[in-house]
């Protein structure tokens, strides 16, 4: 690349004509970037080359000379450039369109400060995620929490919660602060601990407590502040569902029912995936009251607070993973059912039309795995496990445009499922932990 825009440096600088008595050639402009598209968290060169007057690159760079390079982005979408050049009353434009491009590679960072699976990974908007709670082994969870910078690839501690816990949920409040509800612990199997760690201070509070303590449950948070809480299951005994639901505000330190009808089908481990109308999707999961599947899915009115009936799955499910699309669609990928049977087959939900339409298959049936949108607009799908209980080390990417999964070209470091996939700012995708079916894993990688 560089040989090449010397190379058309100095054809340009050939550009200013014969003998003095000839007549000057036309103006002319290049333009080049190097390396031709983003990819995640880095930026690209722009060399400009002309024979005479003065120039300009626009947008984001100003006035550049002739073989200079001028570094621009990172950026997660296609960018246009244009070099403008003027000599007199003479004008020369080149331009270069800038595409953004994953590598599609998985690279190795530092080991987090512990070995964590079924914990939970919050994204701070910063490059730092917060990683709290998880099992160590089968019957020890940890209390402790710390955060991981993706970008130096270092970990921190912060904090420590009252109870060690595994399978809560978490999410990232509107003000910064992190909830984390519910779970199993070393003690009952199932929790209500509420706690929320701030930022600030790297403190955990506990400003009030869960109405029903829960495990395997879900948690959405509403455009005004409040926490929807839905359904969860026994952990460690026979199993159960949980049918209720209850609003957590984690300022008032309060949790209730919501006013109007109540959650339809108890359901644990399932899907809520507020949607861009402010409503929440609850899907799939496992019944166990009734013995069979949480088929139907429901949509949650912030509005009203009422739950009222959607689109039917296909292929019932739990131990998915649900994805909310930039149109607003809602894909539900993985997962099994009752009888322990994987399923392959993806959904896609539609908010115009409240009904599921099949979207592709994967090549791998998985469960207790990741997925995660990329800033491309696909979905990567990694870890799990497997149809003969094995943990998984391969990923998949699901394409918008075909609906169709491609097996991914690279795999993951460590065989894993029970893991966290988060998505960073920059566009890459921070994977931890997890279990390889013996042990909790202490690493992390990033895909980008």
């Amino acid at each position: 690349m560089v040989a090449a825009l010397s190379a058309a440096a100095a054809a340009l600088a050939g550009c200013t004509g014969g003998s003095s008595g000839a007549e000057p050639r036309p103006l002319a402009a290049a333009l080049a970037a190097d390396p031709p598209a983003f990819a995640p968290g880095a930026g690209v060169t722009l060399v400009p080359a002309f024979a005479r007057g003065t120039a300009r690159i626009e947008p984001d760079v100003g006035p550049v000379t002739s073989g200079g390079r001028y570094q621009v982005g990172p950026a997660l979408e296609a960018r246009t450039y244009r070099l403008i050049v003027e000599d007199g009353a003479e004008r020369a434009e080149a331009v270069v369109r800038v595409p953004f491009a994953y590598r599609d590679a998985i690279r190795p960072l530092d080991p987090p400060g512990s070995a964590r699976a079924q914990h939970v990974a919050v994204g701070l908007g910063d490059g730092r995620v917060l990683l709290a709670t998880g099992s160590a082994n089968i019957s020890t969870f940890s209390w402790t929490a710390e955060l991981y910078d993706a970008t130096t690839g270092t970990s921190a501690a912060t904090g420590e919660l009252r109870l060690g816990l595994a399978a809560a949920a978490a999410l990232r409040l509107a003000d910064g602060r992190v909830l984390v509800a519910g779970g199993q612990s070393n003690f009952r199997d199932r929790e209500d601990l509420a706690a929320v760690w701030d930022p600030a201070d790297g403190r955990w509070t506990e400003p009030g407590a869960l109405a029903q303590a829960r495990a395997g449950h879900a948690l959405a948070l509403l455009d005004d502040g409040r926490v929807l809480v839905t359904g969860g299951a026994w952990l460690g005994r026979a199993p159960g569902s949980v049918v209720t639901e209850e609003l957590l505000d984690p300022d008032a330190a309060a949790s209730r029912a919501p006013a109007g009808s109540a959650m339809i089908h108890p359901r644990a481990f399932h899907t809520a995936t507020v949607l861009r109308d402010g409503r929440v999707l609850v899907a799939g999961g496992l019944n166990s009251f009734s013995g069979g599947d949480a088929v139907e899915a429901e949509l949650f009115d912030p509005v009203t607070e009422s739950f009222a009936l959607t689109g039917s799955l296909a292929h019932p499910r739990g131990s998915h993973a649900a994805v909310r699309l930039g149109d607003g669609r809602v894909l539900v990928v993985g997962g099994l059912d009752a009888g322990w049977t994987y399923v392959a087959e993806a959904e896609l939900w539609d908010p115009d039309t409240g009904a599921f339409t099949p979207a592709g298959a994967l090549a791998t049936p998985r469960a207790d795995h990741s997925a995660t949108l990329l800033a491309d607009g696909r979905v990567l799908v990694a870890g799990g496990t497997d149809v003969d209980g094995k943990r998984l080390d391969t990923v998949e990417l699901w394409d918008p445009a075909t609906r169709a999964f491609t097996p991914g070209p690279v795999r993951l470091g460590a065989r894993r499922a029970l893991h966290s996939a988060t998505a960073l700012p920059d566009g890459r995708v921070l994977v931890v932990g997890g279990e390889d079916g013996a042990d909790a894993l202490r690493q992390a990688e990033v895909y980008e």
